[in-house]
């Protein structure tokens, strides 16, 4: 008996009408529909984060400079400030020096005083506390710097204005420069300083809500 011949019977592989087949077209329209709806999601949100991530960059541009405009202010006037307890009264200035009145190390009767080291212990407090506010105000505006270069500009700023009005104050009645005067002002200084550096480091970091990453709906793969 002859066999079938299969020579020019058509192959599944190769039938043209394969795709047209149910299963096929429910795969096909299902790969479809799920990419057309990804590519409506993109365009929804393609612009809406674009403008959210716009605007809350425009409005931390803003923030940003009205809160160094706020500290520079705040500087100005605190220099202001120190330079107003140091030299008023300026009827005290005199125009000859008075070097004599300068004591450059404390000696063992001062020790001693009650009164001298309760003047001593005053004037540590004080001028702490009032140059504080400078170098935690450059702290703030030189945020571009590490925090050594911090350190040493507000060392640096504080030292000269110190002894400046140290310099002043040795051609003034009733005003008594000291050594220890300027030694405090530039740990009041570095103490600012280092009080802004730390509130940085423990503050946290800000989360922009239009980065947050949407996830992917699986449910809609083909």
């Amino acid at each position: 008996s002859s066999k079938p011949s299969t020579k020019n019977s058509p192959s599944s592989d190769n039938d043209p009408t394969e795709f047209l087949r149910p299963h096929h077209l429910c795969q096909r329209t299902v790969a479809s529909l799920s990419l057309a709806v990804k590519r409506c999601k993109c365009l929804a949100i393609g612009p809406s984060f674009r403008h959210g991530f716009g605007s809350k960059k425009s409005a931390m541009f803003e923030m940003s400079t009205r809160t160094r405009t706020l500290d520079l202010s705040c500087l100005i006037l605190w220099i202001v400030l120190i330079f107003m307890v140091g030299g008023l009264p300026l009827s005290n200035f005199v125009g000859h020096s008075h070097w004599e009145y300068i004591k450059w190390v404390p000696i063992a009767e001062d020790l001693r005083s009650p009164k001298y080291l309760i003047d001593i212990f005053s004037d540590i407090v004080g001028n702490t506390a009032l140059f504080f506010p400078l170098g935690y105000f450059l702290s703030r505006l030189l945020t571009s710097s590490s925090p050594s270069r911090q350190l040493l500009l507000a060392a640096g700023i504080g030292g000269t204005l110190s002894l400046g009005i140290e310099f002043y104050q040795v051609y003034c009645h009733n005003r008594f420069p000291s050594i220890f005067d300027v030694i405090t002002n530039v740990t009041g200084t570095l103490i600012g300083v280092h009080f802004s550096l730390s509130k940085k480091s423990t503050r946290p970091p800000p989360q922009n809500p239009a980065l947050t990453p949407i996830p992917q709906d699986r449910n809609l793969a083909p």
